[in-house]
């Protein structure tokens, strides 16, 4: 699965519907938003990608970062990068 809902967290206040970027690759979009979190639909293998740039996850202009709730079954790299392979 590349794509997957996850938890995002932003520096400020997200806003539904933002494209998440990577550089200048979408690899997301918000969806529902209380806040500064917000659920999203991400490809974890460009996030995964992005990471081993050093490139940060942004969402209109916010930095984001993606956050795995204890329940989850996947890692949010790990699981990525083995689908690279």
């Amino acid at each position: 699965v590349r794509k997957r809902v996850v938890p995002v967290r932003g520096e400020a206040p997200l806003a539904p519907g933002a494209e998440i970027v990577a550089g200048a690759a979408v690899i997301g979009g918000i969806g529902s938003v209380a806040g500064s979190d917000a659920l999203a639909l991400v490809r974890l293998d460009r996030a995964a990608e992005a990471e081993a740039k050093g490139e940060a996850l942004r969402a209109g202009g916010v930095a984001i970062r993606l956050v795995r709730p204890p329940w989850a079954r996947f890692e949010l790299v790990a699981a990525a990068a083995a689908s690279q392979s």
